[in-house]
């Protein structure tokens, strides 16, 4: 099973309807609470797709928890190093802050607003995209001038991190710039 992130129409969505009543219902959400955003009203076809194992969204946390933590980074060799980190993913994810450990790893939105804590199945991608350039150094990941990152060498400690921060940063981007939400499903 994997994990498909999107921006734009969901390449498997067999028509917008539900999708737009969705992202409706999330309008009226962030409308209580003060934050407006419309979804677009242009249909648009899939602006960004990627897909990723459910469990490499648990390493980049991994290493956000750890620095949050003050503790140094490393890479992690496997689910072992995943476990042991748990206690500073859970410390960290209490404190409701952090737009990539409160949202759901399988279900939900981030949309271009400046929404200061994650809702339920809803966060910020504005807020997101702070936290990956905030970690970017940590897994050596260096942004260029127009803040486009190099890609992954597969062999690198921190080949998971990263695979999973370019997706989420590309989502991130395609979010910002067309004002559609990301659609993790």
């Amino acid at each position: 099973m994997a994990l498909t992130v999107t921006v734009g129409k969901h390449p498997y969505q067999d028509g917008t309807s539900g999708y737009r009543a969705e992202l409706e219902e999330i309008a009226g959400l962030l409308a209580k609470d003060g934050i407006t955003w419309a979804p677009p009203d242009a249909e648009v076809g899939t602006l960004f797709h990627g897909d990723l194992p459910y469990s490499f969204v648990h390493y980049l946390r991994r290493v956000f928890a750890l620095h949050d933590n003050g503790l140094p980074v490393t890479p992690a060799a496997g689910q072992g190093d995943l476990d042991s980190a748990r206690p500073q993913v859970i410390r960290t994810t209490e404190m409701l802050d952090s737009h990539l450990l409160c949202h759901s790893d399988y279900d939900g939105y981030y949309v271009p607003v400046d929404l200061d804590e994650p809702l339920p199945r809803v966060a910020s991608a504005v807020h997101l995209m702070a936290e990956l350039v905030a970690i970017a150094p940590l897994i050596g990941i260096r942004l260029g001038a127009d803040g486009s990152p190099p890609r992954p060498d597969e062999d690198d400690d921190y080949a998971t991190e990263r695979e999973t921060w370019l997706v989420l940063h590309d989502a991130c981007r395609a979010s910002l710039d067309s004002g559609h939400p990301i659609v993790f499903s």
